[in-house]
């Protein structure tokens, strides 16, 4: 009846939609629903006058940042990717930090600890 059919998404942040299959006009009634549920970090199902709907809250993923990129890092760094983590390696020695050692690794940064 209000033009919203099953399986619609919007995909929303904290500040404004990023993503959606509704018109703007619906999204504004809708949104409020949604930014309680972010700020709650919990997923729930909702009804207002205009629809029911379900909302998924989805975390972003952990960032774990290696200092050191010893031998014992790279295991770390890997376990870490596989869980779905979002992982930098830090260390002062371009011989060690580096892709070839930290395929995986969404950032591998060169830098001297003062810095």
């Amino acid at each position: 009846k209000n033009g919203i059919k099953i399986g619609s998404r919007l995909i929303i942040n904290d500040k404004v939609p990023v993503f959606s299959d509704f018109s703007t006009e619906t999204v504004e009634k809708i949104k409020p629903e949604c930014l309680a549920a972010i700020s709650e970090k919990k997923s729930r199902t909702a009804t207002n006058e205009f629809c029911e709907f379900f909302l998924e809250y989805v975390a972003p993923p952990v960032t774990l940042i290696v200092f050191g990129a010893g031998f014992d890092a790279m295991p770390v760094a890997e376990l870490a990717k596989n869980l779905g983590w979002r992982v930098a390696v830090v260390d002062h020695r371009a011989a060690f930090a580096n892709r070839e050692r930290f395929p995986r690794a969404d950032r591998v940064i060169v830098a001297r600890p003062e810095n």
